[in-house]
Protein backbone atom coordinates (compact mmCIF):
# COMPACT_ATOMS: atom_id res chain seq x y z
CA UNK A 1 0.00 0.00 0.00
CA UNK A 2 1.25 3.46 -0.91
CA UNK A 3 -0.01 6.64 0.73
CA UNK A 4 0.44 9.59 -1.61
CA UNK A 5 -0.34 13.24 -0.88
CA UNK A 6 0.00 15.72 -3.68
CA UNK A 7 -0.75 19.33 -4.45
CA UNK A 8 -1.95 20.37 -7.88
CA UNK A 9 -3.50 23.25 -9.74
CA UNK A 10 -7.23 23.11 -10.35
CA UNK A 11 -8.18 25.05 -13.44
CA UNK A 12 -11.86 24.77 -12.52
CA UNK A 13 -11.33 26.28 -9.06
CA UNK A 14 -8.56 28.63 -10.08
CA UNK A 15 -6.52 27.65 -7.01
CA UNK A 16 -3.92 25.16 -5.84
CA UNK A 17 -5.49 22.31 -3.88
CA UNK A 18 -4.52 18.89 -2.47
CA UNK A 19 -5.59 15.28 -2.31
CA UNK A 20 -4.39 12.13 -0.60
CA UNK A 21 -4.61 8.72 -2.24
CA UNK A 22 -4.30 5.21 -0.85
CA UNK A 23 -2.96 2.98 -3.62
CA UNK A 24 -2.74 -0.82 -3.34
CA UNK A 25 0.51 -2.36 -4.50
CA UNK A 26 1.26 -5.81 -5.85
CA UNK A 27 2.77 -7.23 -9.02
CA UNK A 28 0.20 -10.03 -9.08
CA UNK A 29 -2.69 -7.64 -9.61
CA UNK A 30 -4.34 -8.61 -12.89
CA UNK A 31 -6.25 -5.36 -13.26
CA UNK A 32 -6.22 -1.87 -11.76
CA UNK A 33 -7.97 -1.72 -8.38
CA UNK A 34 -11.51 -0.55 -7.84
CA UNK A 35 -11.67 3.14 -6.96
CA UNK A 36 -13.38 4.94 -4.09
CA UNK A 37 -13.75 8.70 -3.97
CA UNK A 38 -14.01 9.52 -0.25
CA UNK A 39 -15.24 13.01 0.69
CA UNK A 40 -14.82 14.90 3.95
CA UNK A 41 -17.36 16.97 5.87
CA UNK A 42 -17.51 20.58 7.04
CA UNK A 43 -14.20 21.92 8.27
CA UNK A 44 -12.29 18.94 6.90
CA UNK A 45 -9.70 18.40 4.20
CA UNK A 46 -7.89 15.60 2.38
CA UNK A 47 -6.43 14.30 5.66
CA UNK A 48 -9.70 14.03 7.63
CA UNK A 49 -10.47 10.39 6.92
CA UNK A 50 -6.91 9.34 7.73
CA UNK A 51 -7.16 11.05 11.11
CA UNK A 52 -10.66 9.86 12.00
CA UNK A 53 -10.67 6.26 10.79
CA UNK A 54 -8.16 3.57 9.75
CA UNK A 55 -9.03 4.12 6.11
CA UNK A 56 -5.58 3.19 4.78
CA UNK A 57 -5.70 -0.23 6.45
CA UNK A 58 -9.31 -0.80 5.41
CA UNK A 59 -8.50 0.10 1.81
CA UNK A 60 -5.47 -2.18 1.76
CA UNK A 61 -7.44 -5.11 3.16
CA UNK A 62 -10.23 -4.53 0.64
CA UNK A 63 -7.91 -3.97 -2.31
CA UNK A 64 -9.44 -0.57 -3.08
CA UNK A 65 -7.73 2.58 -4.24
CA UNK A 66 -9.07 5.55 -2.29
CA UNK A 67 -8.87 9.18 -3.41
CA UNK A 68 -9.57 11.85 -0.78
CA UNK A 69 -9.70 15.39 -2.19
CA UNK A 70 -9.90 18.66 -0.30
CA UNK A 71 -13.22 20.39 -0.85
CA UNK A 72 -12.85 23.51 1.27
CA UNK A 73 -16.17 24.75 2.65
CA UNK A 74 -17.83 24.38 -0.72
CA UNK A 75 -20.48 21.76 0.03
CA UNK A 76 -19.29 19.94 -3.14
CA UNK A 77 -21.43 22.42 -5.06
CA UNK A 78 -20.94 25.03 -7.77
CA UNK A 79 -21.56 28.00 -5.51
CA UNK A 80 -23.59 31.02 -6.46
CA UNK A 81 -20.85 33.20 -5.02
CA UNK A 82 -17.78 31.02 -4.81
CA UNK A 83 -15.76 28.23 -6.46
CA UNK A 84 -17.21 25.45 -8.61
CA UNK A 85 -16.62 22.54 -6.25
CA UNK A 86 -19.15 20.28 -7.97
CA UNK A 87 -17.52 20.64 -11.38
CA UNK A 88 -14.16 20.01 -9.71
CA UNK A 89 -15.13 16.76 -7.98
CA UNK A 90 -17.45 15.43 -10.68
CA UNK A 91 -15.50 16.30 -13.83
CA UNK A 92 -12.00 17.64 -13.27
CA UNK A 93 -10.83 15.38 -10.44
CA UNK A 94 -11.43 12.06 -12.26
CA UNK A 95 -9.29 13.30 -15.14
CA UNK A 96 -6.49 14.29 -12.77
CA UNK A 97 -6.72 10.93 -10.97
CA UNK A 98 -6.50 9.11 -14.28
CA UNK A 99 -3.50 11.15 -15.39
CA UNK A 100 -1.60 10.92 -12.09
CA UNK A 101 -2.39 7.37 -10.97
CA UNK A 102 -3.61 5.61 -14.15
CA UNK A 103 -6.90 4.94 -12.38
CA UNK A 104 -9.99 4.95 -14.58
CA UNK A 105 -12.02 1.84 -13.72
CA UNK A 106 -15.41 1.08 -15.27
CA UNK A 107 -18.66 1.95 -13.52
CA UNK A 108 -18.86 -1.48 -11.89
CA UNK A 109 -15.64 -0.75 -9.99
CA UNK A 110 -16.12 2.92 -9.13
CA UNK A 111 -17.63 4.14 -5.83
CA UNK A 112 -18.10 7.29 -3.77
CA UNK A 113 -18.70 7.85 -0.06
CA UNK A 114 -18.57 10.65 2.45
CA UNK A 115 -19.70 11.90 5.83
CA UNK A 116 -22.09 14.76 6.57
CA UNK A 117 -21.57 17.29 3.76
CA UNK A 118 -19.27 14.78 2.13
CA UNK A 119 -22.10 12.24 2.28
CA UNK A 120 -24.26 14.79 0.50
CA UNK A 121 -21.54 15.15 -2.14
CA UNK A 122 -21.17 11.39 -2.60
CA UNK A 123 -24.90 10.83 -2.96
CA UNK A 124 -25.10 13.72 -5.41
CA UNK A 125 -22.33 12.11 -7.47
CA UNK A 126 -24.35 8.91 -7.66
CA UNK A 127 -27.66 10.57 -8.49
CA UNK A 128 -26.30 13.05 -11.03
CA UNK A 129 -23.71 10.72 -12.56
CA UNK A 130 -25.40 7.31 -12.23
CA UNK A 131 -23.59 6.02 -15.31
CA UNK A 132 -20.27 6.32 -13.47
CA UNK A 133 -20.86 4.74 -10.05
CA UNK A 134 -21.85 1.23 -9.01
CA UNK A 135 -22.67 2.35 -5.47
CA UNK A 136 -22.40 5.45 -3.30
CA UNK A 137 -22.60 5.86 0.47
CA UNK A 138 -23.75 8.69 2.71
CA UNK A 139 -22.73 8.50 6.36
CA UNK A 140 -24.80 10.90 8.47
CA UNK A 141 -25.33 12.72 5.18
CA UNK A 142 -26.98 16.10 4.82
CA UNK A 143 -29.74 15.00 2.45
CA UNK A 144 -32.43 17.70 2.66
CA UNK A 145 -31.06 20.95 1.25
CA UNK A 146 -34.27 22.64 0.12
CA UNK A 147 -35.96 22.58 3.53
CA UNK A 148 -33.34 24.64 5.32
CA UNK A 149 -33.15 28.00 7.07
CA UNK A 150 -32.59 30.21 4.04
CA UNK A 151 -32.15 33.32 6.18
CA UNK A 152 -28.55 32.24 6.76
CA UNK A 153 -26.40 34.27 4.32
CA UNK A 154 -23.82 31.51 3.75
CA UNK A 155 -26.52 29.17 2.50
CA UNK A 156 -27.61 31.75 -0.04
CA UNK A 157 -23.98 32.20 -1.11
CA UNK A 158 -23.68 28.48 -1.79
CA UNK A 159 -27.09 27.47 -3.17
CA UNK A 160 -28.91 30.74 -3.83
CA UNK A 161 -32.38 29.58 -2.82
CA UNK A 162 -34.40 26.43 -2.29
CA UNK A 163 -35.90 26.73 -5.76
CA UNK A 164 -32.49 27.21 -7.36
CA UNK A 165 -31.15 24.18 -5.48
CA UNK A 166 -33.95 22.08 -6.94
CA UNK A 167 -33.49 23.44 -10.46
CA UNK A 168 -29.68 23.15 -10.50
CA UNK A 169 -29.51 19.56 -9.27
CA UNK A 170 -28.32 20.40 -5.77
CA UNK A 171 -31.35 19.05 -3.87
CA UNK A 172 -30.98 15.32 -3.29
CA UNK A 173 -34.69 14.60 -2.81
CA UNK A 174 -35.42 16.20 -6.18
CA UNK A 175 -32.66 14.12 -7.78
CA UNK A 176 -33.97 11.00 -6.06
CA UNK A 177 -37.42 11.54 -7.55
CA UNK A 178 -35.99 11.90 -11.06
CA UNK A 179 -33.32 9.17 -11.27
CA UNK A 180 -34.03 6.14 -13.43
CA UNK A 181 -34.50 3.19 -11.03
CA UNK A 182 -32.85 0.87 -13.52
CA UNK A 183 -29.72 3.02 -13.69
CA UNK A 184 -29.46 4.19 -10.08
CA UNK A 185 -26.33 3.13 -8.19
CA UNK A 186 -26.82 1.21 -4.97
CA UNK A 187 -27.35 3.70 -2.14
CA UNK A 188 -25.68 2.85 1.17
CA UNK A 189 -27.13 5.02 3.95
CA UNK A 190 -26.22 5.09 7.62
CA UNK A 191 -26.86 7.43 10.53
CA UNK A 192 -26.67 7.50 14.30
CA UNK A 193 -30.05 7.51 16.01
CA UNK A 194 -29.04 10.52 18.13
CA UNK A 195 -27.79 12.48 15.10
CA UNK A 196 -29.58 15.75 14.33
CA UNK A 197 -29.80 14.52 10.72
CA UNK A 198 -31.40 11.19 11.61
CA UNK A 199 -34.95 12.28 10.72
CA UNK A 200 -34.09 13.58 7.28
CA UNK A 201 -32.01 10.47 6.56
CA UNK A 202 -35.06 8.33 7.37
CA UNK A 203 -37.15 10.45 4.99
CA UNK A 204 -34.54 10.09 2.28
CA UNK A 205 -34.40 6.31 2.80
CA UNK A 206 -38.17 6.01 2.65
CA UNK A 207 -38.36 8.14 -0.49
CA UNK A 208 -35.78 5.87 -2.14
CA UNK A 209 -37.62 2.71 -1.10
CA UNK A 210 -40.92 4.09 -2.41
CA UNK A 211 -39.28 4.28 -5.85
CA UNK A 212 -37.85 0.76 -5.51
CA UNK A 213 -34.29 2.09 -5.65
CA UNK A 214 -31.50 -0.18 -4.38
CA UNK A 215 -30.92 0.89 -0.77
CA UNK A 216 -28.89 -0.53 2.11
CA UNK A 217 -29.79 1.12 5.44
CA UNK A 218 -27.80 0.95 8.67
CA UNK A 219 -28.45 2.71 11.95
CA UNK A 220 -27.03 2.49 15.42
CA UNK A 221 -26.49 4.50 18.58
CA UNK A 222 -24.53 7.72 18.42
CA UNK A 223 -24.54 11.24 17.11
CA UNK A 224 -22.75 13.30 14.50
CA UNK A 225 -19.18 12.33 15.31
CA UNK A 226 -16.18 10.21 14.41
CA UNK A 227 -17.14 7.38 16.72
CA UNK A 228 -20.11 6.73 14.43
CA UNK A 229 -18.25 7.37 11.15
CA UNK A 230 -15.36 5.11 12.15
CA UNK A 231 -17.90 2.36 12.86
CA UNK A 232 -19.98 2.89 9.73
CA UNK A 233 -17.22 3.25 7.12
CA UNK A 234 -15.99 -0.29 7.76
CA UNK A 235 -19.03 -2.16 6.35
CA UNK A 236 -19.19 0.37 3.51
CA UNK A 237 -15.65 -0.43 2.38
CA UNK A 238 -16.38 -4.14 2.72
CA UNK A 239 -19.56 -3.81 0.65
CA UNK A 240 -17.80 -1.86 -2.07
CA UNK A 241 -15.10 -4.53 -2.25
CA UNK A 242 -17.75 -7.25 -2.54
CA UNK A 243 -19.48 -5.42 -5.38
CA UNK A 244 -16.16 -4.92 -7.18
CA UNK A 245 -15.36 -8.63 -6.91
CA UNK A 246 -18.69 -9.50 -8.51
CA UNK A 247 -17.62 -7.90 -11.79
Amino acid sequence: MALVTCGFRSEVLGIDTSMTAVLPLGADRAAPPALLYLLHGAGGDHTSWLQGAPIARLAEEAGLAVVMPSGGHGYWTDQVRGPRWWTFVADELPTIVRDLFALDPPRERTFAAGLSRGGYGALKLGLRRPERFAAVAGLSAKVDIANEDWSEPWRQDVFGSAERARQEGDDLLTLLAAVDPGACPRLLLSCGTADRLYGENLRFRDAALERDLPVDWTEGPGGHDWEVWDRDIRPVVTRFAELARET
